[in-house]
């Protein structure tokens, strides 16, 4: 089974210094307190508007000072068919400068995104979302904008992202952004990395996860909505993609929603 591409949760960390390393990449967000950090041989301190980005793989230690609170994104650093958007630049960055800094209207996103997580869990596709603005917001004040799109592949991702349900080709698509099938696809690989229909079909997954994880629809009706043919064309794409089914995806959220309630 192929791990998530993204999870947020709330930890506080004890007065007992550590030190570990893990694959993933990770955030380590202030809420309340401090916590002492070296990451990569350099030393830290997470408190106020100053976060910690850990590369994946990089040892760091870690020390908590009083009450403490923290918002940790965990971001995975494996090939995932539901990626973030390219932040490889920022943790490029990171693996040299560990410790960023932010301001008064990134922390007042952050309380927002902490009051989710005390409520329920954020996981699956909503994780990937929450944990995609929070590093772009970071990357932002760092100075690592992400490039604009050029015009016609732009024009060609808001058609996609507009219209993913409908049952669109490459020639739609193309036409669209006034291009050749052609030139469209080489255009929209080089801006993306991957080629239109690849696009469409992790748009339509996407849209998929976020409605498996936050209504009540049957998978039928979901596999509508996100522009399948038919519930079985659906659960083949999402299995391919997630290594399990619709359904068993949906009880695993819940499974995880209803142990955190019980806490």
């Amino acid at each position: 089974m192929k791990k998530a591409a993204a999870e947020i949760e709330i930890r506080r960390y004890g007065d007992q210094a550590a030190s570990h390393a893990h694959d993933h990449h990770q955030l380590v967000l202030p809420l309340a307190g401090a916590l002492e950090m070296e990451v990569a041989g350099q030393g830290g301190r997470v408190v106020g508007l100053r976060a910690a980005a850990i590369p994946g793989g990089e040892a760091h230690s870690f020390l908590g000072t009083d009450e403490n609170a923290f918002l940790i994104v965990d971001i995975s650093n494996s090939d995932s068919s539901l990626p973030l958007s390219d932040g490889r630049r920022f943790w490029e960055i990171a693996a040299e400068r560990p410790f960023f800094d932010f301001d008064l209207e990134m922390a007042g996103h952050l309380a927002f995104v902490a009051s989710a997580v005390r409520a329920a869990p954020i996981t699956g596709m909503r994780a990937t979302v929450a944990s995609e603005m929070i590093l772009d917001g970071l990357a932002r004040r760092a100075g690592l904008e992400r490039p604009r799109l050029p015009e016609q592949v732009s024009k060609a991702v808001r058609l996609i992202e507009t219209c993913a349900s409908a049952p669109l080709s490459v020639a739609d698509i193309a036409r669209a952004a006034g291009l050749s099938s052609s030139r469209l696809h080489a255009r929209f690989r080089s801006a993306t990395g991957m080629s239109p229909m690849r696009y469409l079909a992790m748009e339509r997954l996407r849209r998929a996860a976020f409605l498996l994880e936050t209504t009540d629809f049957q998978v039928a009706q979901i596999a509508r909505e996100a522009g399948y043919s038919d519930q079985s064309a659906f659960t083949r794409a999402f299995r391919r993609e997630t290594g399990h089914t619709p359904q068993k995806h949906r009880d695993r959220r819940r499974e995880k929603e209803l142990r955190h309630k019980l806490r």
